[in-house]
């Protein structure tokens, strides 16, 4: 095995000072999107050749969709030239990201690209590898945490950003030029692997800095996300789809919504987790990070979830429903039909009360940010998750995504089915059913831009099964609803 670097020797100032002197501004690095599970080689008594057939997987067509969106933020980067993991999944990414970016016209030249082994982590460091066998995805701080790991994945830092150094000087800057013959691009992208990528990015930034370590080692970088290191400063940025179209808490979706809702002569939105139901499949997380959710959106409700949504109906005959919008999962859907037939059948309602779906509800696919804190920390109140490291943005650009999402069924006129026999607007509440936590983050985008009076009560809440918080549109005040 080829020795990784000491620390003295510096790899990453190396490669700050030449692409500092080729004319580059920054380093950017992307994770490959998804791709197809391996075929289960096992590690057995080879501690590297079992990669061979992960270095093989391929993109999904999930993957694909991926890298065409992403495409959105990499047109902004400036980039001059690529490197990629040897990889197919990673390489595959780079090349589809390279010619969406070509084919728009958001780069004078065509760029370049060159492979790199030491991007993919097999056979550089078996210390790296063991560590991430055992702790799986997640943020770098964590590796560092845990025995010889800052030592580690600090030497395979070196170590990649050595060999990326030897591409530079080997001539593959200078194959990007403009039409005039000048340099194009003050970017260099390299694609790779999650946890991996953020050890080379960290050696970069310490090098120029350090202005974005704490970036580095606290972000979760997800499939065909990137993280753009300054080489002014370090100074670190998270790039994303949601970066730049999902919208993030300064958008205001939460207000947007807030605004709209009132217009109709909505006075509460309220919010409803889902009745008890039965165990998923026990589906394991690997290397698609939404994907294995699908199977959680199958799951039934069980009999006592039944009962459940009948005497739920008893304080929810008194929210003066208008509409409900329910997450797509069977066990939210199911619910809300339930909840929605019960105080239909005592009369409670003066209308039928229309449903809709809104995927953004379930958190499939939303934020892996989000998906990996739930996953760590299990259910408890959203003040929990607002105080682990990135969970207050990641929770709140949540729900900022899923508030916009409301608002565009809101628009799409299905307030405008729910009317009573006479014509007129029935009803002041709009109910949306969904999931423990991710129900939470709506709720105080929405309290937040309503005024706030209402948001201890949100972020200390642990929402049960078959209860809601009912978030006054006046000043933001909230109120647990639950049979007690």
């Amino acid at each position: 095995m080829t020795e990784a670097p000491s620390r003295t020797q510096q790899n990453g100032a190396a490669l700050l000072e030449a692409a500092r002197g080729m004319g580059l501004k920054t380093l950017c690095f992307v994770r490959h999107a998804n791709s197809k599970p391996g075929a289960g080689v096992t590690r057995v008594d080879q501690p590297h050749d079992w990669k061979i057939d992960d270095q093989k997987r391929m993109l999904t067509e999930k993957g694909w969709d991926q890298c065409r969106s992403a495409s959105k933020w990499f047109a902004d980067v400036d980039c001059r030239a690529i490197l990629s993991s040897p990889a197919r999944r990673a390489a595959d990414t780079a090349v589809a990201m390279k010619d969406q970016v070509e084919k728009e016209g958001a780069v004078a030249h065509s760029l370049p690209v060159g492979m790199v082994d030491a991007v993919h982590p097999a056979g550089t460091s078996e210390a790296c590898e063991l560590l991430f066998e055992t702790k799986g995805y997640g943020p770098l701080r964590g590796f560092f945490e845990a025995p010889g790991g800052e030592v580690a994945f600090k030497a395979y830092g070196e170590l990649a950003a050595g060999r990326i150094l030897d591409h530079l000087k080997g001539g593959l800057m200078g194959e990007a030029v403009a039409a005039d013959g000048t340099p194009a691009g003050t970017c260099l992208a390299v694609f790779g692997h999650a946890v991996f990528l953020n050890a080379i990015a960290h050696v970069v930034a310490e090098a120029a800095g350090g202005a974005g370590l704490d970036l580095v080692l606290d972000m979760d970088l997800g499939e065909t996300q990137g993280v753009l290191v300054s080489l002014a400063d370090g100074k670190c940025t998270h790039l994303s789809v949601s970066t730049t179209e999902a919208p993030s808490p300064t958008q205001q979706n939460g207000a947007a919504l807030l605004e709209a809702a009132r217009g109709m002569g909505l006075k509460t939105l309220c919010f409803v987790r889902h009745a008890n139901s039965k165990p998923g499949a026990g589906v394991t997380r690997v290397d698609q990070p939404h994907d294995w959710k699908i199977d959680d959106q199958k799951r039934m409700l069980t009999e006592k979830g039944w009962d459940q949504c009948r005497s739920a109906s008893k304080w929810f005959a008194d929210v003066d429903c208008r509409a409900i919008l329910s997450s797509p999962a069977r066990r939210a859907a199911d619910t809300a039909v339930a909840m929605k037939d019960q105080v239909e059948k005592e009369g409670a309602v003066a209308h039928s009360l229309p449903v809709g779906m809104v995927d953004a509800v379930h958190p499939a696919g939303t934020s892996e940010a989000c998906e990996l804190l739930f996953e760590t920390k299990g259910y408890g109140p959203l003040r929990g998750f607002f105080e682990a490291p990135g969970g207050e943005v990641a929770f709140k650009a949540y729900g900022e995504l899923a508030a916009g999402r409301i608002l565009d069924h809101l628009k799409g006129g299905l307030m405008g089915e729910a009317v009573a026999a006479d014509g007129t607007p029935a009803g002041t509440c709009l109910a949306v059913f969904g999931h423990a936590v991710f129900l939470n983050a709506i709720a105080h985008v929405v309290a937040e831009a309503a005024g706030g009076a209402g948001l201890d009560l949100v972020l200390d809440m642990d929402l049960g099964e078959t209860q809601g918080v009912l978030v006054s549109l006046a000043d933001g005040k909230c109120t647990h609803l639950s049979v007690s």
